[in-house]
């Protein structure tokens, strides 16, 4: 015999076999509930494992347990959504009761793909010390039954499976979380300042003396922001103060209206196809003018705002949803040092450095106490050293406290209402 003609039958026999093989029937294994009351609860455990030996004999059943052995299905639609979540064709469950000496079996196979009930099965059996063998004969009669409404597929049927779990299957994975927050709240940012800077000037407002001067900053304002997200892209923005809202300074013992823009946040992310797509990752922008922001009076000092923006630096963010009803997020800056240098109006070239000591970091929690409205929390901290030209030098230590509401639309419970309705 040619040896190698062999090898060629066999080679192509392989290829035959990978191109048309036919595909395996997933099926999800649930628990038996006793319905009776019976004391001996093995009774369940031993009928799901022996069903499951059974059904493993058959090379075309892919078969998986349901892991939780409290989980029953009392209602098709359980069964349905369990069925859909772990993307199974058919799921496999069942109910029992004891009368005496006589076990009633009940066995229900749904098939998800066509909606429909394909099986319900009774078994009886008598509860003795053989009870072992009166399972086993339970299971091989269930197995012969699922082998009969489960047959072999075709190529014909197998691609109708195929259209079929496309089709329900893509439609399950469509409900992405689309979600929409309106954020509204108050901040309140207080810090404390050491600056050097100029106290006396002459008659043509040149600098005579140089000191160090103390002074803090409450602020008080309001904030307006909203979140985005659509499939796995996440958009956060909060700024304030609103239009129309006064930011409240107090300033050497009087509380002041400015009425200015004094906070940016603005952060793009990203949810981690890992861990349930639970964890976002990102990156945006922080910019304040009330944090670094000061000025020099000559009657009271220390000053709060300056009209010049700090230049924003970048943030890394970290958004945890464990569930729906809290979410936490934690920011903390990335540029640890910041250099920029300018030309002045008298042609001098000054420089404006920014040195973290402490890195600006923040944490900021939601919790939803309905479907729609949660409370938002978010505090804030930095302490950085800011050299503003040659001479003007100040430490500036500052933590922010916010508290507002969150105003939640959730698209896909939108989508579930209008098909209920």
């Amino acid at each position: 015999m040619n040896f190698k003609n062999i090898d060629i039958i066999l080679f192509f026999l392989f290829i035959f076999n990978l191109c048309f093989s036919q595909s395996k029937w997933n099926i999800i294994l649930g628990n038996w509930q006793d319905l009776s009351g019976y004391k001996d609860k093995s009774i369940g455990v031993m009928l799901k494992k022996s069903i499951f030996s059974q059904l493993q004999r058959e090379k075309d059943f892919n078969v998986i347990e349901v892991k939780e052995n409290e989980l029953f299905f009392n209602l098709v639609s359980e069964a349905h959504s369990y069925c859909i979540s772990n993307k199974a064709d058919v799921i496999v469950y069942g109910f029992y009761y004891v009368e005496g000496k006589t076990l009633f079996v009940i066995t229900e196979v749904w098939d998800v793909l066509k909606k429909q009930l394909k099986m319900r099965t009774e078994a009886r059996g008598v509860v003795t010390i053989d009870i072992f063998d009166t399972i086993d004969e339970i299971a091989i009669n269930a197995r012969g039954k699922i082998r009969e409404i489960l047959p072999l597929l075709t190529l014909e049927e197998e691609v109708e499976i195929k259209k079929l779990r496309q089709t329900i299957y893509e439609k399950e994975e469509i409900k992405i979380e689309r979600l929409f927050y309106t954020r509204f709240g108050f901040n309140f940012e207080t810090g404390h300042k050491i600056l050097k800077s100029a106290t006396e000037f002459d008659s043509q407002g040149i600098p005579t003396k140089w000191d160090m001067l103390e002074g803090n900053f409450p602020d008080f304002f309001s904030l307006f922001g909203f979140m985005l997200r659509i499939w796995d892209i996440r958009v956060d923005f909060l700024g304030g103060s609103m239009p129309g809202f006064p930011v409240y300074m107090i300033d050497k013992g009087k509380i002041e209206d400015t009425s200015k823009y004094t906070l940016i946040n603005l952060y793009f992310s990203y949810y981690l196809p890992f861990w349930e797509k639970k964890f976002a990752l990102g990156l945006g922008i922080y910019a304040s003018s009330t944090i670094s922001g000061f000025y020099i009076d000559r009657d009271r000092g220390i000053t709060n705002y300056d009209s010049s923006m700090e230049g924003p630096p970048w943030s890394l963010i970290l958004f945890w949803n464990p569930n729906k009803n809290f979410e936490l997020s934690f920011t903390l800056n990335l540029l640890f040092y910041q250099y920029e240098e300018y030309e002045t109006d008298n042609g001098r070239r000054e420089y404006t450095e920014i040195i973290y000591n402490i890195p600006l970091v923040s944490i900021s929690p939601i919790y939803f106490f309905s479907k729609e409205l949660g409370i938002e929390g978010r505090f804030l901290y930095s302490n950085k050293h800011i050299k503003l030209s040659s001479k003007h030098d100040s430490i500036c230590e500052t933590m922010s406290f916010y508290l507002g509401l969150v105003y939640r639309v959730d698209f896909l419970e939108i989508e579930k209402e209008k098909k209920n309705e």
